[in-house]
């Protein structure tokens, strides 16, 4: 766009439109304007593109791995710079892995919250895709937050975002209610535990099913 107006605005004459200069110089400007403002978009989002390239380099490209709370560092000082879904998805899931690792259960349970969080930033930014509300769902559960996550996996279902994606939504949640189902019985909820255990079933035989679509 910006050499197409360059070009443009550089032009000598263009007939088509008048046989007078005078007619061309409202052109002129109008394309030399929209040059300038394409150099100022391509500068400001490239200077952040920068600043963002220059905060994650060593969670890349580092020579000697680094830690996951240096990475978290990393990608919260980009994102002070730019406020992106994928940003805020790898927080999310470099959140979600710190948590698995850690055996103190308030810090686990802090890290998934923030996990949480991230994810719903990223859904709010990109609402269309399944990826976010899956793994919203996988911290939530985390958390044994059953019906909140129940929700987030329903709407990753509902979402799809294709074969694989569909099928693994699926298979979460499967995973998630049977797991519920269980603790329900043992804590002494017998009536919800089946209701669960069942819904896994059904969830499981539709998978199934795709997996005879497949053959």
């Amino acid at each position: 766009l910006l050499a197409i107006c360059l070009a443009a605005a550089s032009h000598d004459r263009i007939p088509e439109f008048s046989n007078s200069s005078k007619h061309l110089w409202p052109r002129r400007l109008a394309l030399t304007a929209f040059s300038l403002l394409a150099i100022c978009l391509l500068g400001f989002y490239g200077w952040k593109g920068s600043m963002v390239s220059k905060d994650l380099w060593t969670t890349t490209f580092a020579k000697s791995p680094i830690s996951t709370e240096q990475k978290i560092t990393n990608y919260t000082r980009a994102l002070g710079h730019w406020k992106l879904e994928s940003l805020f998805s790898q927080r999310g899931l470099l959140y979600h892995d710190l948590a698995t690792q850690l055996t103190d259960k308030k810090q686990s349970a802090e890290n998934l919250e923030l996990a949480v969080q991230d994810f719903k930033e990223a859904h709010l930014l990109h609402p269309f895709t399944p990826l976010h509300p899956r793994n919203a769902a996988n911290a939530l559960s985390g958390l044994n937050r059953v019906n909140e996550a129940s929700a987030y996996y329903e709407k990753a279902i509902q979402l799809q975002g294709g074969f694989e994606a569909a099928y693994k939504s699926r298979l979460l949640y499967a995973q998630h209610l049977f797991k519920s189902g269980a603790t329900q019985i043992h804590t002494g909820n017998p009536v919800l535990g089946i209701k669960h255990l069942n819904q896994a079933n059904e969830y499981c035989n539709v998978l199934n099913f795709f997996c005879q679509k497949l053959l």
